[in-house]
């Protein structure tokens, strides 16, 4: 790395306490390197030689949230969201080739909290997370938002990527550690 991870974030508003939020979140990263010892990876024998990995974990959301607190200086929201994680691993040496792909159902919780700084400044918490026995997913993020103009604004901020399952078919766990940056569009 590093790497880049675009990430594209949508948010209706249903109502004055209620939104929807959709997320598409595509992860892909390529490496090579020499394998220090030789391995078998799905049903496949890779000698300890030149190999290309590729890891893919694209993650798509749809979140239902509540505002549960609002004043001038917090905004305070909780609900549930969807996540399909589409993922990946390719491991490539000479000839040799195998691929193990998994795509599932994730529920998580979700928690966002704004904390007003000034009347073009905030700092934002989101959070959508859960874990279970045979695994976790959480998408951390801790950002500083300020108003450019009316209808446009930017961040920057930190994010953390963490999960995995652990199961009778797989185990698998990562962590990814981001710095954000980006755009919000309001009243598109």
């Amino acid at each position: 790395g590093p790497y880049s991870a675009p990430r594209l974030q949508f948010t209706v508003p249903l109502n004055h306490r209620d939104d929807i939020r959709v997320v598409a979140a595509p992860l892909r990263i390529s490496e090579s390197g020499v394998l220090a010892s030789a391995v078998n990876f799905q049903g496949t024998n890779f000698a300890a030689d030149t190999t290309a990995a590729t890891y893919r974990f694209d993650s798509y959301r749809a979140t239902w949230r509540r505002t549960i607190s609002e004043s001038a200086e917090w905004v305070v929201k909780a609900g549930l969201t969807g996540k399909i994680r589409d993922a990946e691993i390719t491991l490539r040496s000479g000839s040799s080739v195998a691929s193990r792909s998994d795509t599932g159902f994730v529920p998580l919780l979700h928690f966002f909290a704004q904390r007003n700084l000034s009347e073009r400044s905030r700092l934002i918490f989101d959070a959508d997370g859960l874990a279970s026995s045979q695994g976790r997913a959480f998408d951390l993020s801790l950002r500083a938002a300020h108003d450019l103009r009316p209808g446009l604004s930017g961040f920057i901020g930190l994010r953390l990527l963490d999960g995995g399952a652990d199961n009778d078919s797989i185990y698998n766990f990562a962590r990814f550690h981001y710095i954000t940056a980006g755009f919000t569009f309001k009243g598109l």
